[in-house]
């Protein structure tokens, strides 16, 4: 039997740095001794991880490239997926036509046309792909979503989400795609807010609109205000309206050069309730007329890897894949809609604020502003009303 103390699950990672070392760090620490076996590494700067030592001392074989991995191993049961955005596709579908069922990280792509592709390479192959909005795969979320689906609440009527996560000149200056809207090589990135860091909470809302357990809902339209103070080709802070199908209402707001931290915080407004998270410690509550009809804990009172202890418990079952690239999907096309109907405008240079001890900027009370703008649902019309 796989998986079992005499044949462990055999896993390869592709992507060693970054958000990579932390899975596999969860790989090779918290499973059970024989449960999972790390056949493989994909990283052509494995070198640099700050894994690499262990790497080494367990004889972990490294490899340059994905399609070297798969001339040498004639079986891996897992391909987890953590390589930067524009070849998490091409690794996924590489890895099933090599036998491998996948665990991709978010964002899935930047690409519709690679969801498609996707899709099809998992049906033809028989294999199954998870995709990592860690949310999806978290207790509170999961409860929430079938109250939500039961209709224990009625109809869901809006939804928004905000989160201010400050980055520093450093994160921009990390590799060479961050922040861009096209790699070196003509693929598809999209970098931004909305398409890496607060990924989690666009999906978050499309995915528990979603008609089943395992979709999210279908974007719509999408109205898009979009500004950029750091450097870079795509932008670092977004407000946007989603009419999704339904006719729910979303709303996003998310920066990476406010003063300070925020969130994410999240409401949905359905007919019977008012569901709210405003943080870890009180978790989402569903309110009636102020008075708290449910709790449901936090999502991160999960392990942020739950998706990988998910992904290999339920490997070769029929259980449900909770978040595939269905449902992934939604907030690509989502984030494709935003890219083409928004104008990038630039912050007034009078309004950046420099903190040269923490190498970073922020735009003078754009938190204030934005929070405003959440509270009351609307967007900022221009410059003056996001200053």
């Amino acid at each position: 039997m796989t998986g079992n103390l005499y044949t462990p699950i055999k896993v390869l990672l592709a992507g060693t740095g970054g958000y990579g070392q932390y899975y596999l760090r969860t790989l090779l620490e918290e499973f059970p001794e024989g449960k999972v076996e790390v056949v493989g590494v994909v990283d052509p700067f494995c070198n640099k991880t700050p894994l690499y030592h262990e790497i080494r001392d367990r004889c972990i074989k490294d490899y340059p490239t994905i399609r070297k991995f798969y001339e040498e191993v004639d079986h891996c049961d897992l391909a987890v997926i953590s390589s930067p955005i524009h070849f998490h596709v091409p690794h996924a579908i590489y890895a099933m036509e090599h036998g491998s069922h996948v665990l991709c990280d978010k964002p899935l792509t930047a690409d519709p046309v690679e969801v498609e592709e996707l899709i099809k390479t998992r049906d033809k192959y028989g294999k199954k792909v998870w995709v990592g909005f860690q949310w999806s795969f978290s207790k509170a979320i999961q409860e929430l979503k079938a109250d939500l689906l039961s209709g224990k609440y009625g109809r869901i009527r809006q939804m928004k989400s905000i989160c201010f996560w400050p980055r520093d000149y450093a994160y921009y200056n990390r590799n060479d795609w961050a922040g861009r809207i096209m790699s070196r090589g003509g693929r598809w990135l999209l970098d931004s807010p909305a398409n890496n860091a607060m990924a989690h909470f666009i999906h978050n809302m499309l995915y528990l609109a979603g008609d089943r357990i395992e979709l999210a809902a279908k974007p719509l339209e999408v109205e898009a205000k979009t500004y950029r103070a750091y450097p870079i080709e795509n932008y670092d802070t977004i407000a946007c309206r989603i009419l999704a199908e339904r006719d729910i209402e979303m709303l996003f707001y998310g920066s990476h050069v406010t003063e300070n931290e925020l969130g994410p915080l999240f409401e949905i407004i359905c007919d019977d309730v008012m569901i709210k998270y405003e943080n870890r410690e009180t978790g989402i509550v569903a309110l009636q007329e102020d008075v708290v009809v449910k709790r449901y804990g936090a999502p991160d009172d999960d392990h942020q890897f739950s998706k990988l202890f998910y992904a290999i418990e339920n490997l070769f079952n029929e259980k449900n894949i909770l978040c595939g690239p269905e449902a992934a999907g939604e907030h690509v096309s989502c984030v494709n809609m935003i890219q083409e109907n928004m104008q990038i405008e630039n912050f007034p240079k009078d309004i950046i604020v420099n903190l040269s001890i923490e190498n970073r900027i922020y735009i003078r009370k754009l938190g204030h502003r934005l929070y405003n703008c959440y509270r009351h649902n609307v967007l900022p019309d221009d410059h003056k009303k996001v200053q």
